[in-house]
């Protein structure tokens, strides 16, 4: 923007205007990458105006410098094919770079004011609901013990809560609890405070894992009042955040949480690790953690024991007994917002599992938690939102109410927190998966129904191959249908050749009906069979040719001939039959050469 205002004073040629416009559809740009609203769609849509105005304009100067006469506007818009071919061609270069280039954020986000806009500390509010509908919430004004209930009951929203870009699809972590009572989970970590470092971010106490893998960056934009929860994807290790101080619980890996409610309008970034975590590697390890806590249950029925119990019978890997408990969850339990309220004085699982034998996320999350520490197995509920919707317009994920979720981790030694969904509903991976590609959110996730089911192993065998063929050979592609949309552009507005040029600024409407009725009579003769005129030829050279060929149409031929080229090139005023007549020698002549 700045390098636009400063060509903006230097507008003295054809040149300056076009590297102004160049810089303006950088900036439009850049606005899109930003945007996540189709407000957006006003400002370009009248860019797109403009420039086309700009245009018209150059054009209508060019024109009339080269005619002897003037050239409107309305001549302009007479030339409809031009028209149409600059728009069609404009059309398919901003589709074909539309999908390739790169939407999102691929790397660190930097935001220039967030080391000088901060929350003010101490905010005395009411405390809100940050996870509406699905999970509720309870605790101080600043949040710091908080309190799931299981008692409550949620409708679905779609308000927009948040948007979020990263180039991993990930659950976004809120809150992390680890002491169950029966009726309400409770977060009883301790908190330790992190302040800004010198670049204006914080470091989050991190241990390495196993299975850490690269770095990638997510950016939050918060569109509704949440908790103090700040909401980071898989394993954060630097947090760009617009306060003084932030608190992570202690031993919840990453649960961190700000000083006062985040208000509508706060944005930051996170840095988290990409996990690599393959079946093979999990079933190797163990389920073990010596903080007794995330083992510990109140009194729990028997028939609860029993039953995780079975479900585990004969499986020897830790991992592998994490998964028959969510499968079991999974396969025989229907998910259901209309679960009637929580008795006073029972116990949610058993009231889950055998007189209710239906839920939403958090009888799900809680039943398999609290089956997975039966049967010795760290595990904790975390709580916070699904991946939202992916957008291939702004590239980024758009985070509603209803994607409110509450999940699972199990603690492994050389895994850290690994997170398992047992929620039915849900068919997303709870873990960092790749994620923001148009073809994989928009081509592979058509349902197949009918007729079509049939196919569905033949149709996904070959998504698996067309689909990575498709990503190597969309550069060339774009490329192709780049060049070729540019040299056709350049095919439609080049002159043509010399004997066509009067097609093209001859604006006045007289002498433009005299050049038609010339154009018509050279491709009525050419179908009668007369020779056809020659590159460069001029309209008295080809009127001998074919006078000399057709004897009998010389007359009218000379006639018509005499007429064009005084339309052409007599500035002089012309008589006002000249167009008349050049159309009645024409119809003479079609009556004569037969």
């Amino acid at each position: 923007m700045v390098v636009q205002a400063i060509t903006s004073f230097e507008l003295r040629s054809r040149a300056n205007l076009y590297s102004t416009l160049v810089h303006s559809l950088l900036v439009m740009y850049v606005a899109s990458d930003l945007s996540f609203s189709l407000g957006l769609m006003v400002f370009i849509l009248a860019f797109v105006i403009n420039v086309c105005a700009v245009f018209v304009i150059g054009y209508l100067e060019d024109e009339k410098k080269k005619s002897l006469n003037s050239f409107s506007l309305r001549s302009a818009l007479r030339l409809k094919g031009t028209w149409a071919g600059f728009i069609l061609s404009t059309l398919a270069v901003s589709i074909a770079l539309f999908f390739s280039l790169p939407r999102g954020v691929a790397g660190q986000v930097i935001i220039p004011s967030i080391a000088t806009i901060m929350l003010p500390t101490g905010i005395k509010a009411q405390t809100v609901t940050p996870l509406f509908p699905f999970v509720q919430i309870t605790g101080g004004s600043s949040g710091f013990s908080p309190k799931m209930d299981l008692s409550f009951r949620g409708k679905p929203s779609n308000a927009v809560v948040m948007y979020v870009r990263s180039p991993l699809q990930s659950y976004w972590k809120g809150l992390a609890f680890d002491s169950y009572t029966g009726q309400e989970w409770i977060s009883t970590s301790s908190r330790t405070s992190l302040f800004m470092g010198r670049d204006g971010d914080f470091d989050v106490d991190y241990r390495a894992l196993a299975s850490d893998g690269n770095e990638y960056t997510q950016t939050f934009f918060i569109k509704r009042d949440q908790s103090d929860a700040i909401f980071t994807g898989y394993r954060p290790k630097n947090v760009r955040f617009p306060a003084r101080r932030l608190y992570q619980a202690a031993g919840e890996g990453g649960v961190l949480q700000a000083d006062s409610p985040l208000a509508a309008g706060v944005a930051y970034s996170v840095v988290s690790s990409k996990p690599e975590l393959s079946r093979a590697a999990l079933h190797s390890d163990r389920a073990v953690l010596t903080e007794g806590r995330y083992r510990e249950l109140p009194q729990i029925s028997g028939r609860v024991k029993d039953l995780a119990r079975q479900i585990v019978r004969g499986i020897d890997t830790d991992y592998g007994r994490a998964l028959a408990l969510e499968a079991h969850l999974r396969d025989n339990y229907p998910y259901d917002l209309d679960l009637p309220p929580l008795r006073s004085g029972t116990e949610a699982v058993d009231s889950f599992l055998f007189e209710d034998k239906r839920g939403f996320c958090q009888q799900f999350a809680t039943a398999m938690a609290v089956m997975a520490r039966t049967v010795g197995l760290p595990a904790r509920v975390v709580t916070g939102y699904l991946p939202g919707e992916y957008s291939p317009i702004s590239g980024g994920y758009i985070v509603k109410a209803k994607d409110a979720h509450s999940w699972v981790e199990v603690y492994f030694q050389r895994h850290g927190w690994v997170p398992f969904d047992p929620t039915p509903a849900v068919s997303r991976d709870p873990r960092a998966v790749a994620g923001g590609m148009w073809w994989a959110n928009n081509v592979k996730g058509i349902q197949i129904t009918g007729l079509g089911a049939s196919l569905r192993p033949l149709v996904g065998g070959m998504a698996g191959v067309v689909g990575p063929l498709l990503g190597v050979a969309l550069v060339p592609v774009t490329l192709f249908i780049l060049v070729a949309t540019l040299l056709w552009s350049f095919r439609v507005f080049k002159w043509r050749r010399p004997g066509q040029r009067d097609r093209f600024y001859i604006a006045d409407t007289h002498r433009r009906s005299i050049v038609d009725t010339y154009r018509q009579m050279e491709g009525w003769l050419k179908r009668k069979g007369a020779p056809a005129r020659l590159e460069g030829m001029t309209p008295k050279e080809y009127a001998l040719m074919v006078a000399e060929a057709v004897p009998i149409a010389a007359e009218e031929i000379n006639s018509i001939t005499e007429a064009v080229n005084r339309a052409v090139y007599d500035p002089s005023q012309l008589p006002p039959s000249l167009a008349s007549d050049s159309k009645m020698a024409l119809a003479r002549l079609k009556k004569s050469y037969k």
